[in-house]
Order: C-alpha cells, then sequence, then structure tokens
C-alpha cells in the first residue's frame, strides 16, 4: 500500500467525532485505556490512516468535525462523497437504522476497508445483505465492539490460551442492566472474543420491555424500542458458555478448571486467582495475584490499525464473522424472552424482525 489509507467519515456526532469530550472528567487510566475514543480522533491519530473527508447530514456538525480534524471537504450526502472522493476507507458513525444502506453503498463504490459502529443493523436481513456484500467484494471489515482490541482484553485472552487456568469453562459478562441493542453487542462480541470465536449454538434470554410492547414476536414484527437484558446465556460450539449479567461493575470473569481470570473495571486491572494447593473442609481455597498489563492503547486506534493490516495482507474475514454472529445472538435473546425463556438455537429462522433500539425519542 502506497501512504496512508484515505478515510471518510459517515456520522459526525458522539461517537463519530464527540466522544473524546465525554473523557475530560474521567480518572487518568481510564483515559489512557479509551483514548483516542470516537472514530475521527482514532483516524487521526493512525499513522497508516488519514481523514480526508466528513459528512452529516447536518451541514453544522459536518463543518465542526472538519475544523476540529483539520479536515477540507464536507458532505450532507454520503453518496456523494463516495463518488467525489478517491476513499480507501469509510468509518460509519450513524444511526443503526442508516448503517446498512451506507455500508452497501460504500462495498459498491470499490472501498477497500469498512469501519462499522455497533449495532450492525436493525434486522438479520439487512446483516445478511453486508456480509454477502463484504465478502464477494472482498472488503476489510472492523466492527465497534473494541474492547476485543484493547491491550486488557487481549493480554488475558493470552494468558487463558497459556493454560493459566486450565480449561476454559465459562465466561461471567458483568456489564450492567443495559440495553440489548446499545448496550450488549458489547457483552456478546467479547464473551466470543474469549472462548475463541468459535461461533454460536444457541441463546436464551429475559428481557424488560416498556409498557405497550408487543407479547409476542413474529415475522415482520417490529419492536419498537430496546428492551432491557435481564439475563442471557450463551453456549459456542467449543462448548464453552458464557453468562451475561445485569451486575454494574464492568467486570468479566474467565472461569476455568484451575482458575479464575478477572478483568476489572472495564480493563483498569487484570486478577489472576488459581487453586491453592491446600484443600479445606468447605472446598478448594484460591491464591489471587495481580497481572501487569502491557502499556494501553485505544481499542478504537488498535481496530483501525487492524483494518489497515487486513487491507495490506488480507488474511481472514473473522472480525466481519463475530460481527454478524454477535447480531444473530442479539437477536436470538429477543427470540428467547419471548419463547419464554427457552433455548433457542442459532441460526435463526425469522430474519425480517426489526429490533429499532428506541429509547424515548432517542434511536441507538
Amino acid at each position: 500500500m502506497n501512504g496512508p489509507l484515505r478515510f471518510g467519515l459517515v456520522g459526525c456526532g458522539r461517537i463519530g467525532a464527540l466522544a473524546d469530550d465525554r473523557a475530560a472528567g474521567w480518572p487518568p487510566e481510564l483515559r489512557e485505556l479509551w483514548l483516542p475514543y470516537a472514530h475521527a480522533s482514532a483516524i487521526a491519530a493512525t499513522p497508516r490512516a488519514r481523514l480526508v473527508a466528513v459528512c452529516d447530514a447536518s451541514e453544522a456538525a459536518a463543518a465542526a468535525a472538519a475544523a476540529r480534524f483539520r479536515v477540507e471537504r464536507t458532505y450532507t450526502d454520503h453518496r456523494r462523497m463516495l463518488e467525489h472522493e478517491r476513499l480507501d476507507a469509510v468509518a460509519i458513525a450513524t444511526r443503526t437504522a442508516e448503517r446498512p444502506g451506507i455500508v452497501l453503498d460504500a462495498i459498491e463504490a470499490d472501498v477497500r476497508a469498512i469501519y462499522c459502529e455497533k449495532p450492525l443493523a436493525s434486522t438479520l436481513e439487512e446483516a445478511d445483505a453486508i456480509g454477502e456484500a463484504a465478502r464477494r467484494r472482498r472488503v476489510a471489515f472492523g466492527y465497534g465492539t473494541r474492547r476485543r482490541h484493547m491491550d486488557v482484553y487481549t493480554r488475558a485472552r493470552e494468558l487463558c490460551r497459556e493454560g493459566a487456568i486450565g480449561a476454559l469453562k465459562l465466561v461471567v459478562v458483568r456489564f450492567g442492566a443495559g440495553g440489548l441493542m446499545w448496550n450488549h453487542p458489547h457483552s456478546v462480541d467479547i464473551a466470543s472474543f474469549f472462548a475463541g470465536d468459535p461461533g454460536i449454538r444457541s441463546v436464551q434470554g429475559t428481557l424488560e420491555l416498556p409498557e405497550g410492547a408487543p407479547t409476542e414476536l413474529v415475522a415482520d414484527r417490529t419492536l419498537d424500542c430496546d428492551p432491557v437484558l435481564v439475563s442471557g446465556a450463551l453456549e459456542f460450539s467449543n462448548g464453552v458458555r458464557a453468562a451475561i449479567l445485569p451486575v454494574d461493575g464492568q467486570d468479566v470473569e474467565l472461569v476455568g478448571t484451575t482458575g479464575i481470570l478477572t478483568v476489572r473495571q472495564d480493563g483498569r486491572e487484570l486478577i489472576l486467582r488459581t487453586l491453592a494447593t491446600d484443600r479445606t473442609d468447605i472446598g478448594w481455597m484460591l491464591t489471587e495475584q495481580p497481572i501487569e498489563g502491557r502499556p494501553a492503547a485505544s481499542g478504537t486506534r488498535r481496530g483501525i490499525e487492524r483494518l489497515i493490516a487486513e487491507v495490506e495482507v488480507p488474511s481472514s474475514d473473522d472480525e466481519l464473522r463475530a460481527a454478524l454472529e454477535g447480531h444473530e445472538a442479539i437477536f436470538g435473546l429477543a427470540e428467547s424472552h419471548f419463547a419464554g425463556g427457552a433455548r433457542v438455537s442459532l441460526p435463526l429462522r425469522r430474519r425480517r424482525i426489526r429490533i429499532t433500539g428506541r429509547v424515548g425519542d432517542k434511536l441507538c
């Protein structure tokens, strides 16, 4: 590849251009973990990437992002941007309903890479179209589930693979009682990441829906809300299981046959607990030790760097596959809830059910 990858950004709102501002009051260790956070700031911080154009339906938002990141050209129509710019890659940070059409337009415009915010789409049918088009045109794909690229999480997976806790049996994700579409693509993805991305065999879920929501889910039905996930369970094809719990703290526990590895407080601490040599009358005790992590780096920036590496030397569609499987699992959790919490096997048959992610007058 000659020169940096030329990026266009579609969506100049919070996660597209403004997210770093939220970190002003964060503790220093959190800022170190997460910044740069927004798509634009991560692209700007990556030497092999260059942001050359920005697009937003709001002309003012596009102009503000252009001024902030020293970009010369702004657009209010992504199709015009794709037509007039010689883009290698597009970062997409719009609302979910708009995302699939923009992804497909970018692929048809012969971009080489796409970095797409989560959730991927409002239906499985739309996600299927993205997967088919990206694979057909061999477009590198990056997804906004950025924790899988953060150093502390990759270090934890390496330790797990090296046998630090024996054979992995269970991943416990404590990411709070958040919205199914807004929060839990992250929960499902990090569980799959630690399981080794083997494919998700089945899911079970319980949701809390707003008053007036439907009591059954049928083909072509729109669920015009973002249900709160009360509990979720995943079974992977390699036998590893995951539990998603509505508990605050942002911890992830990896439970193995000889120990437990915990990423605490969303990456601020990595703790290894292993079985002690002696057994008490109430069972095995665990010895605890902190694990020194590698230097922190933003998951967004690491994701952009991985995307560029994939363009330079194509190797796999692992991140696209994980994004599609995770999206399927999100819809499977909804299907399970409406089936009384029964286990639901993947893939799902019904592909046209739409979940808008609406909370009040806001859409995810």
